[in-house]
């Protein structure tokens, strides 16, 4: 009686080879990079896991880019980890073989994205606002004043850009002023349209999409209550939310690194810096800071409409305090917010 020979199964085996290897993230169709920049990337081996390792490889078609690892023994639905360096501007093509067979090719870019900042660039932003604020915290004179939300502001930006005369920035431990920059008499709206007027905007976005709770606006005549409706005086209009939402997704799309704003809630009432940690656009964060620090609006980038939304509801409330106790109750201010995203000049 015939039958089907087994005996070679162990060969057939190793002619099953994986289905592709791509970017572990999926929103990912082109990587783009940095010139000069070095980035950790993963990528996903597709196919079923059956135990069996493969050698992988990857041949760049050029020099523009460089790995540092770039051959590898896996299973099907590993994940593959190397560091990518651009070199030269331009495009390159990353061949994948699997012992010798090609799968698929991937696309990387180096670029010269001026509105998009490495992870080095961001961290001397952060580090700068970390270094400011305890002195905001404790009002430490003489730096210290009502305008001290714009003077961080712009001291993050100096520190990200290096540019220590465009914006106002402040030597560590000496606290000596390194330019004649100051804010008598301007508001965050002045600073924002004189940063673009310089060239350091690629886009200016303004939002006012909000509707005011105007029965807790009445109910704030002391600080209780104000902390009782500070977080929802302020809602979204019907879709609002997803108007904002989506200025930002549009905004990053096919931008990996990160993305500064420099941004003002309630017209110009208090300033703040946005950060968009888009190296990864699977797992996308975002963070709003101000003179105190990082605030209590961060995480995840789908959230990044509520956080604004969140500053500004505080924001409004606090100046609907002010004018209570200073017999205006009857009046309220603007809850329009405008950003204006910093790049490099």
């Amino acid at each position: 009686m015939g039958g089907i020979s087994y005996g070679n199964w162990s060969s057939i085996k190793r002619e099953i080879f994986p289905t592709s290897v791509n970017f572990e993230c999926s929103k990912i169709v082109e990587y783009n990079i940095a010139l000069n920049e070095t980035r950790e990337v993963k990528f996903k081996v597709g196919g079923k896991n059956d135990d069996e390792k493969r050698e992988i490889e990857f041949e760049l078609n050029n020099s523009n880019i460089s790995l540092s690892t770039s051959k590898w023994n896996a299973e099907n639905e590993w994940i593959l980890k190397t560091k990518i360096t651009a070199k030269e501007l331009g495009n390159t093509t990353i061949t994948v073989k699997a012992e010798g067979k090609t799968l698929n090719t991937i696309k990387v870019k180096c670029v010269n994205y001026k509105d998009v900042f490495s992870n080095a660039e961001s961290k001397r932003l952060i580090d700068e606002i970390n270094y400011i604020k305890p002195k905001s915290d404790a009002e430490t004179e003489p730096e210290y004043d009502e305008n001290y939300c714009m003077q961080a502001a712009e001291r993050g930006i100096s520190e990200l850009l290096k540019n220590y005369t465009d914006f106002y920035s402040v030597e560590r431990g000496t606290d000596k002023h390194r330019n004649r920059i100051g804010f008598s008499g301007l508001t965050a709206i002045d600073r924002g349209n004189k940063i673009k007027a310089n060239g350091y905007v690629s886009n200016q976005f303004e939002f006012n999409d909000y509707s005011i709770d105007h029965t807790k606006r009445k109910s704030i005549i002391d600080s209780a209550n104000y902390g009782k409706v500070k977080y929802d005086i302020i809602n979204f209009n019907t879709g609002g939310k997803n108007k904002l939402f989506g200025y930002f997704e549009n905004i990053i799309s096919n931008k990996i690194g990160f993305h500064v704003f420099y941004f003002t809630v309630t017209n110009g009432f208090h300033t703040l810096l946005l950060l968009i940690d888009n190296s990864n656009p699977c797992d996308a964060k975002y963070a709003i800071y101000d003179q105190h620090g990082i605030t209590s609006s961060s995480g995840n980038f789908s959230d990044i409409a509520e956080g604004i939304r969140k500053q500004t509801s505080w924001t409004f409330a606090n100046t609907c305090l002010n004018r209570f106790k200073s017999g205006k109750s009857s009046q309220w201010d603007s809850t329009k917010t405008i950003l204006w995203k910093i790049q490099r000049k």
